[in-house]
Order: structure tokens, then sequence, then C-alpha cells
């Protein structure tokens, strides 16, 4: 099979004709108003992304400190911060 980067005139005279024949017409100059629209939930959650991404990076010793408290059970957890976040989920649970 050979192809050839060239316009075949009775192709294009049939294509020619059939959009005359449809009223069809181009596009001339560029769209004068684009609009887009982003839900409430999109906003949300890119407003939380970004909050997200501002939070310094979680230090690995930290961590690592955490978790060896947590296997030999010497992590206490503050009865403040567990009803802090509690209190935060409860009103993040009914703003959704």
């Amino acid at each position: 099979m050979r192809i050839i980067n060239q316009p075949l005139p009775g192709i294009t005279k049939a294509y020619n004709q059939q959009n005359k024949g449809n009223n069809v017409t181009g596009t001339k100059g560029v769209s004068k108003h684009d609009e887009i629209n982003i839900s409430s939930e999109g906003r949300f959650f890119s407003t939380a992304l970004k909050a997200l991404q501002q939070l310094p990076e979680a230090e690995g010793k930290n961590l690592e400190e955490i978790k060896t408290a947590i296997k030999t059970g010497t992590y206490e957890v503050k009865n403040e911060e567990l009803t802090e976040k509690i209190w935060q989920e409860s009103f993040l649970d009914k703003r959704g």
C-alpha cells in the first residue's frame, strides 16, 4: 500500500459537496467567552489538597519513636488531644 500526502481531487470535491449539502460551515475566530463550573465538592477538595500540601513532612525519627512506643505498649494518648480530634471529625462529618 502506498500512502501519499497529496489531496485527491475526487475525494476533496465529494467532501466539499457533502458539507455544502449539510449546511456545515467552518468556525472562524475564537470563542469570545469560555466558562468552567466547579462543584462545591470540587472546591472543597481543592482547598483540602492545598492545606495538606502546606503541612510539614513527618519526621522519620519521630514516626519511628511512635511506632516503637506502640509496639512496646508505652505510647500514651493525651485525653485532650483525643477529645479535640473526635470533635473535629464529628464537625467535618456534619459539614459533608
